[in-house]
């Protein structure tokens, strides 16, 4: 079955090439204003899927550019009236499509007190882009499909970017990142360049994808679990497979997962892992292999230079992407591999992707 999710997930690869491209000199001109500004915190304001962008990017720059990152909850601002001050800070708004009320509100509210606003959006004309000082805007066209997929991998590579930038402009070090004026550790060019390769090799492994999304037929609810830069990719995989199939899915970071979050494992309960290359590995491993000693039924999605034997011994289904990503990128892949499993599982109950019930392209929240 064709469906607009499954021809917009297929753009990926183009639209990440197009999003590394174009933002570029938008990114340049972020940097010099963080520079001239002195700008050492960055808070974000998003909202869904955008806010899970947030969640990478306090990762991502924190680790890589130096930088201070914290999330402001828009009800802070729409809901209680109150406006933080943000002394050298800069405001990250998020919104796909630009429109969200509440993101503006808070982005108005920043620049009225002097804070420099860069806004990542979909849309050119979005009305949060009157608001910003800065316009990150990525080319993914229109995306018709209800579920965010193109718009949220070309956020994710915009962050990246900014990240990268930020970095060889004299971002702070800080461990696994770079020195300054030094290399930046998975977020050089090179290592941008290969994102859209790194997609089509996911797209490669529909087949096996698909397997993984029919494994939940007819399950009412899972966990997906990931840490660090993937942290978010929990996130954005679980909202996925609930708008998509109507599972209860519920995300969780590896250690917080052992915190309370663990008792509910029982036999034939369905753990989805996210296991990336890198010092949160053996953690997410570990985790996966206690919840199959619980009798979960877990599934793995693995990348890069990870322990295979370990795998073997935690899943009962895995699938490996082999992208040839450092850590740092391997949101983005996972991502696509995340949207693929939700797709599949969409089709294998016989629900529609496109239109989840209860849902519209745009959500307006105050």
């Amino acid at each position: 079955m064709t469906t607009l999710m499954r021809h917009e997930i297929g753009e990926q690869p183009a639209v990440l090439a197009r999003t590394l491209e174009t933002l570029v000199a938008p990114v340049e001109a972020v940097a010099g204003t963080f520079a001239a500004r002195g700008i050492r915190t960055i808070v974000t304001c998003g909202r869904g899927s955008s806010d899970h962008v947030a969640r990478y990017a306090s990762y991502l720059l924190t680790i890589h550019a130096g930088l201070l990152v914290a999330d402001l909850t828009p009800s802070i601002v729409t809901a209680y009236g109150a406006t933080p001050a943000l002394p050298g800070a800069a405001l990250l708004a998020i919104s796909q499509s630009g429109a969200a009320e509440d993101i503006r509100a808070v982005a108005a509210a920043a620049r009225a007190i002097g804070a420099p606003v860069v806004a990542i959006t979909n849309a050119p004309d979005a009305p949060l882009l009157e608001v910003a000082d800065h316009a990150l805007v990525t080319p993914a066209g229109p995306e018709r499909s209800v579920p965010a997929t193109k718009t949220f991998t070309a956020a994710l590579a915009a962050v990246a970017l900014l990240g990268s930038v930020l970095a060889r402009h004299g971002g702070g070090a800080a461990r696994g990142g770079s020195a300054r004026g030094g290399r930046v550790s998975g977020l050089e060019p090179a290592d941008l360049a290969r994102l859209p390769e790194a997609v089509e090799r996911v797209l490669a492994l529909e087949p096996e994808l698909a397997a993984l999304g029919a494994r939940l037929k007819g399950r009412d609810r899972c966990v997906v679990i990931g840490r660090g830069y993937n942290r978010a990719t929990a996130s954005e995989v679980a909202l996925k497979i609930q708008e998509t199939s109507y599972l209860s899915a519920q995300d969780y970071g590896a250690s917080d997962f052992l915190h309370g979050p663990v008792a509910v494992v029982e036999p034939g309960f369905e753990v989805l892992v996210i296991v990336a290359p890198g010092p949160t590995a053996a953690t997410v491993l570990a985790v996966a292999t206690r919840a199959r000693e619980l009798g979960a039924r877990v599934t793995v999605i693995s990348d890069g230079p990870v322990d295979r034997a370990a795998i073997a011994a935690a899943a009962d289904a895995h699938v490996h992407l082999e992208t040839g990503l450092a850590e740092p990128l391997t949101p983005i892949a996972f991502a696509v591999a995340g949207q693929l499993v939700a797709l599949h599982l969409a089709l294998a109950e016989g629900r529609s992707p496109d239109v989840p019930r209860a849902l519209r392209k745009v959500t307006v929240t105050r």
